[in-house]
């Protein structure tokens, strides 16, 4: 995720910034959350083995529902990214904030959880990339040293052969793999193109180059976004519907690859990129940018480990609109206070001015290397 605000005033308002597509990014954390809170947090397997399977069924469709979100997430990246200019400061400056947590989180269990911390996660702190620590960042930064060979692309081959590059990436990664996998085309194929189910720089990058040709040619200006936040809904529930009623099909598409799940990502992203705002823009603006911290600190592996496996395993046991709210109760808490854990993040990177530095190096010896000139 390249930042797209200035770390040196939180709420950068301009007139080209798309306030719809800065909620958006909150909203996909906040679903992000109800993944974990779901799975990690013990819901999904605990109302597996409850009959009747009523929760069990509600509660996967909160997870279908959310599972969109993590490709929204790179989405956005290829619908903001394409029309900004690209800064090796911002990896820096991604990768400094996913280090201060992977070092401040350590060391904090460390102190407060003698035998928690040995060697191994001393070197994965140091390492967040290179031991994926999250898997999430590992793979947006290798796709990110490639985004101006693919925001090149987007900006200068014509539109018709970039939209027909755009289809046969969803064709060939997404529509074939999935089918393929499904059981009525006889024994399932392993992940012929080496995916990793969507775990992958390859597929972020699939993704950069969809968000990026959204937004270069504003594909679906003419389309009024009710009717998206229908399409979305529409894939979500015949995805569930693939999941329980359907058997020959079973789980092949509750997948970040699968073309059900990335049509509800772009779905949404084309919904919310209509979305004025007006009276929240402020907000929305400055509460945007810290919703990677919220992954970064609730994904941390110790917390992951031990703060988030089978915290909300009793949810199970309420009743079915009794689990709904308790679920989105627990992912907004912990949005919420991962939030403002960032915000203290942020204001001391303000302080000292670690973006001010960064500009300032890159621009001494890197200067307008990628410009065109």
């Amino acid at each position: 995720m390249v930042k797209t605000f200035d770390e040196k005033k939180l709420v950068p308002l301009t007139r080209e910034r798309n306030v719809g597509i800065d909620l958006l990014r909150m909203v996909s954390m906040f679903l992000v959350a109800v993944l974990h809170v779901l799975g990690q947090g013990g819901i999904l397997s605990a109302t597996g083995k409850i009959l009747p399977l009523t929760n069990y069924k509600v509660t996967y469709f909160l997870e279908i529902a959310a599972y969109c979100a993590v490709n929204c997430y790179a989405i956005i990246s290829g619908y903001v990214g394409v029309k900004s200019k690209f800064k090796y400061s911002n990896i820096i400056m991604l990768w400094l904030q996913v280090a201060f947590y992977t070092l401040s989180i350590t060391a904090i269990f460390a102190i407060c959880y003698p035998g928690t911390v040995g060697k191994t996660q001393v070197i994965n702190a140091l390492f967040p990339v290179m031991k994926c620590q999250y898997w999430y960042f590992t793979a947006y930064f290798c796709m990110f040293f490639f985004t101006p060979f693919l925001n090149w692309a987007v900006n200068h081959m014509p539109r018709a052969q970039m939209r027909t590059i755009v289809i046969s990436l969803v064709v060939m990664f997404s529509v074939l793999p999935t089918l393929f996998k499904s059981k009525i085309f006889g024994k399932a194929i392993s992940d012929v193109f080496l995916l990793g189910g969507g775990y992958s720089a390859i597929w972020l990058g699939i993704l950069y180059v969809i968000g990026a040709y959204i937004s270069k040619y504003d594909v679906f200006k003419k389309i009024k976004a009710i009717w998206f936040i229908l399409l979305y809904l529409f894939s979500i529930c015949l995805t569930w519907l693939f999941k329980f009623e359907i058997k020959s099909i079973g789980s092949v598409y509750v997948s970040y690859t699968s073309p059900t799940i990335l049509l509800a990502g772009v779905s949404l992203v084309a919904a919310f990129s209509k979305f004025k705002l007006s009276p929240i823009k402020k907000v929305v603006a400055f509460l945007s940018p810290l919703s990677f911290g919220v992954y970064l600190i609730h994904v941390h592996p110790l917390i992951w480990n031990k703060f988030m496996l089978n915290r909300y395993i009793d949810f199970a046991e309420f009743p079915t609109w009794k689990i709904v709210l308790a679920v989105l109760l627990a992912a907004f808490m912990i949005y919420a206070v991962c939030s403002v854990i960032d915000l203290v993040r942020h204001y001391f990177f303000k302080l000292i001015r670690l973006r001010k530095g960064l500009d300032y190096l890159e621009k001494k010896y890197i200067g307008d290397f990628w410009s065109e000139k």
